[in-house]
């Protein structure tokens, strides 16, 4: 039998067993006390000097039985009172070639490491910061308290009662059972967060803190008045007709703030090689988005008429001084990429300039603003959905009469 030393390991799917050692190495002693061995034969000194043994002819063979003679090739442990084996087997195999033996201990470490990508690549970078963040907050909850795992059901309600103290949101709650969840069931524990009464706690709690979404809107004519603002609020003319793209695009094509910018944990900015500038049509293609982590991408038009006529004009003055780098389709006169935290900090100055309060509108107005202007230009809801790439009924959310 081949035997495998494993290295010690911190993956989340693996955790020590009760009892392991002990048992690993008294398994270990019975196989080596069950292995054959050669005893080489020699006179001990202590021995007597005259030993009576029996003298057999060397004409005369002696007499064995035949059921002992076969049961001499099964010796038994005495000790465990159990048959045990003597070696393996001979399998025939064509003349003149060995049988081999893999050893497979020397691929056991690559194959770790392949799980722990495999496990690492499953969920995106906010989600697993997201669950990380939970067990911090779950470790912190019971600092006093013993630290066992699985969790009993009691700390968990408690934990969601310290939650609730400290004034975390529903939404937030929620996220840190889930990321509570993950770590269990990843472990092969029992999930005790799934219990019936954290279920009712959790309702309990949306329904004393009922989520407010504040993110105001941006309506076709509030966006017109921010374009006109911005060169007075942007440092030269190239920054005004970029910031003028950006936020027409995120109007029109319904975008999230991964589609549009960048970040340090997102990829998924549409590229200069994902627009189609035609005369009278801009297709977009969408990367990928937090509902396809897959990248299977899909694609946005934007017809020519008199709402995105700013747009198209806009669009071919940009890409006429656009730095001829690849890569995002946003970028500076310095070739740097924009981010998302520019795109707001240029809204608010617009919106200030223009004397409008800034408290209620983020990125995802214009993704707000953009679903309910289709909604009352008489566009069916379920082509919204579509162009906005929702996977459920979200979509009646955005849509704000």
């Amino acid at each position: 039998m081949l035997r495998v030393k494993r290295r010690a390991r911190n993956a989340p799917y693996i955790g020590p067993a009760a009892g392991t050692r002990g048992a690993a190495s008294r398994t270990t002693t019975a196989h080596a006390s069950a292995r054959p061995t050669t005893v080489t034969t020699h006179m001990a000194t202590d021995l007597p000097t005259q030993l009576s043994l029996p003298v057999i002819p060397l004409s005369t063979p002696p007499v064995v039985d035949p059921h002992q003679q076969v049961m001499a090739n099964f010796p038994i442990n005495e000790n465990r009172g159990e048959q045990i084996s003597v070696g393996p087997l001979q399998i025939p195999c064509p003349t003149g070639r060995e049988i081999s033996v893999t050893d497979t201990s020397s691929n056991m470490a690559s194959l770790e490491y392949r799980i722990e990508a495999h496990l690492a690549a499953a969920d995106s970078k906010n989600t697993a910061a997201t669950y990380s963040r939970a067990l911090d907050s779950f470790t912190e909850f019971r600092y006093n308290l013993p630290s066992f795992w699985p969790p009993s059901v009691d700390q968990i309600v408690y934990y969601l009662a310290y939650l609730s103290a400290k004034n975390i949101s529903f939404s937030t709650a929620k996220c840190y059972l889930s990321g509570l969840s993950y770590h269990l069931q990843i472990q092969g524990k029992e999930d005790t967060t799934k219990v019936f009464i954290v279920k009712k706690m959790l309702e309990g709690m949306h329904r004393l803190n009922p989520l407010k979404d504040i993110r105001a809107p941006i309506s076709l004519p509030l966006l017109n008045r921010v374009t006109l603002a911005l060169p007075s609020v942007c440092k030269n003319y190239y920054e005004a007709t970029l910031f003028t793209v950006a936020f027409h695009l995120a109007f029109f094509a319904l975008l999230r703030a991964s589609e549009l910018t960048v970040s340090t944990n997102t990829s998924y900015a549409i590229s200069i090689h994902g627009l189609g500038f035609y005369k009278n049509q801009i297709k977009l293609r969408i990367r990928g988005s937090k509902t396809d982590q897959y990248a299977v991408g899909s694609i946005v038009q934007i017809d020519l008429n008199q709402e995105t006529s700013t747009l198209f004009q806009s669009l071919q003055h940009y890409l006429h001084s656009r730095p001829t780098s690849p890569g995002p389709l946003l970028l500076h006169l310095n070739g740097k990429p924009l981010t998302s935290y520019q795109f707001t900090s240029i809204l608010h100055k617009a919106l200030r300039f223009i004397e409008v309060d800034t408290s209620t509108f983020k990125f995802h107005s214009f993704r707000i603003g953009g679903a309910t202007h289709m909604h009352l230009s008489g566009v069916p809801e379920e082509h919204i959905k579509i162009k906005g790439r929702w996977k459920s009924n979200a979509v009646k959310s955005y849509i704000r009469v």
